[in-house]
Order: structure tokens, then sequence, then C-alpha cells
């Protein structure tokens, strides 16, 4: 239906079967829009009520949210290093092999990130530094994108990593905070 309608006419089919997901999602986040018609369409009640019920149910387990932060410089470094690396430990022979072994470059899983520029390299669209940088770039504003999300969940204990020259210290300081306030029984 999104192929020959358009995502604003799924959208708008959502607006009449759940009106909460409706008012939460946008017309291009396809998945998220054809999700909540599955669940309405299988279930005969929108997944805003699922959603909602799911937070009635108390936790089965006390959990521990521990959020490790550092400097974005220090961050978006790290980040261009561990890229750098994936790219010489095999990344580009890992995707090769996957296209080669009939995986196509338009499944959903190919799509993830490192794997869909590496094969706009592989076809010749972009050179191998352009991939990389990409890479690069696309993984930083992921970074950016999950410290967002997350640094709106108040149940996390944020641990500034610069604060500590030894890994021993940092340690130590969740250790503490994790004894002081979930005692095992």
């Amino acid at each position: 239906i999104a192929a020959s309608k358009g995502n604003i006419f799924l959208h708008q089919l959502l607006e009449h079967k759940d009106p909460i997901s409706y008012s939460k999602l946008y017309p291009n986040d396809l998945r998220r829009v054809i999700r909540a018609l599955e669940v309405y369409k299988c279930t005969g009640k929108p997944i805003s009520y699922f959603q909602e019920e799911s937070k009635k149910v108390p936790p089965k387990y006390e959990f521990c949210y521990i959020g490790l932060s550092m400097n974005r410089k220090n961050l978006y470094e790290r980040i261009d290093r561990r890229v750098e690396l994936m790219a010489s430990n095999g990344l580009i022979d890992e995707v090769k092999g996957l296209l080669s072994a009939g995986y196509d470059k338009s499944l959903v899983s190919m799509q993830a990130l490192g794997y869909k520029e590496i094969s706009r390299y592989l076809e010749g669209e972009i050179t191998l530094e352009g991939a990389i940088e990409l890479i690069k770039k696309g993984s930083r504003n992921y970074a950016k994108r999950q410290l967002t999300w997350f640094r709106n969940d108040n149940r996390i204990f944020w641990v500034n990593t610069d604060s500590y020259h030894k890994k021993s210290d940092l340690q130590e300081n969740i250790i503490r905070y994790v004894a002081g306030n979930f005692p095992l029984i």
C-alpha cells in the first residue's frame, strides 16, 4: 500500500485505527506505522493500548541502569578510531561475502550502518574513503541520538568517564553505587 499510495496514506489510515500512535509517529516512520496497523489488524486493538498496558505491569526484577558518558570530542574520536579498526579488520570482506551469498542490499539488515556504505563502495558509487567517512558521520549521529534518548530516562545513573584516570577507579565507583542502591538478598 505504501508503494502504491504513499506513506501519508498509510499514516492517515492509522489516524482512524489508533489516534494516539498517529499523533506520535511521522508518516516517514514507515516501519512503525506499518507495525501499528499490523497490531490493530491482528488484535482489533491499537498498539498504544498494549504500550499503556505494559506500563501497568510492575517489573519482575529491579534494574540498575548505568550510563557512561564522556566529552563529546573524545567520544567522536573513539568512534572514528573504531570505524577505522572495523574497516581494517574485515568489514569490506564481510559485506562482499554477504552480497555474494545473495543478501540483497535492499534488505533491512543490509541497510545497517556500515553495510550500506560499504555496499555503495563495492558498487563503485563512492570511494572507500568516502564510505568510511559516511560510516563515521552516521555513527556519530547515531551516538548523539542515543545520548539524547537516554538522557530523558531519569532511572539512569550517569558516570562521566572523563573524571577517572584509571578504569579501576571508575569500576569501584559503579560498584559502590550498585551496592548502596541494590543490596543483595
